[in-house]
């Protein structure tokens, strides 16, 4: 099994994103909508649970092109 570990501080969900990004709920949406946004890396009651750093390499690299 191959387990990475997540800084406690780059656990992120929607707000902590659009938050972050300096961006709306809704344009985080968005680019959930993506078919190249990363995955979550877990789904609780509260919602999707993303790796901070995978989406921000995402988005540094989606703002080079």
């Amino acid at each position: 099994m191959n387990v990475t570990a997540i800084a406690p501080e780059d656990i992120v969900m929607i707000g902590d994103l659009a938050e972050r990004f300096k961006v709306s709920r809704a344009a985080i949406q968005g680019w959930m909508r993506r078919p190249d946004f990363p995955k979550p890396v877990c789904e609780i009651r509260a919602g999707k649970v993303y790796d901070y750093g995978a989406v921000l390499l995402w988005r540094q690299n989606r703002s080079k092109s």
